[in-house]
């Protein structure tokens, strides 16, 4: 199949987009609002050898500025091994 998006309704309003890489597994996921405009994205990374793929997830403000990032990673056992969050301060 290759990579691939698919796109999914997100209850009533918005939709979640999912790219996947050559061997189906995800690499990004967006979601969109009704209007548009991004509003969260988590990406995969996936390390040779580990059970479940490193995740940061960034959040956005409406105006599409980042508001908040967080790393979570995890050893070749799938163990959680640390969160690192980043806030950003619009003001």
């Amino acid at each position: 199949m290759g990579q691939h998006t698919t796109v999914e309704k997100n209850g009533l309003t918005g939709t979640i987009e999912t790219d996947y890489n050559a061997t189906g597994k995800a690499t990004e996921m967006r979601t969109i609002s009704a209007d548009g405009k991004l509003q969260q994205k988590v990406e995969y990374q996936y390390l040779p050898g580990y059970y479940v793929p490193q995740q940061t997830d960034t959040t956005y403000w409406p105006g599409g500025q980042a508001r908040k990032v967080v790393r979570k990673s995890y050893d070749e056992s799938a163990n959680f091994t640390g969160e690192f969050i980043q806030l950003f301060d619009e003001s």
